[in-house]
């Protein structure tokens, strides 16, 4: 027979809070923010169709950094390697990507 916590019990057992605890949004993220660099038109010395210009390029990346980085910390922390092995290769394939889209 196996003994009930007292919330067990009445059956008033509260969800735990519900934070992320995968890499797999961070992962997600990076994956959109990559392409998003990919795929929208920037402008260098004036804004494009889009009204994209550098500054927004470079804000791009920095988010896309920070998601890159989120991702292999906590995949190392939890020990997910296959999070970690996807989050390696999807930065490759973004940069690829990004160098053979430049006009």
């Amino acid at each position: 027979m196996e003994l009930k916590s007292s919330d067990q019990a009445k059956g008033t057992s509260h969800p735990k809070q519900s934070q992320p605890k995968s890499c797999h949004v961070w992962l997600i993220a990076q994956i959109m923010l990559s392409a998003a660099l990919i795929f929208l038109p920037f402008g260098f010395d004036h804004p494009s169709k889009l009204g994209l210009d550098f500054g927004h390029l470079l804000l791009l990346a920095m988010c896309f950094t920070v998601a890159f980085i989120g991702c292999i910390a906590l995949s190392i922390a939890q020990k997910r390697h296959v999070c970690l092995v996807a989050s390696v290769f999807a930065a490759l394939i973004g940069f690829v990507l990004f160098v053979c889209f430049q006009d």
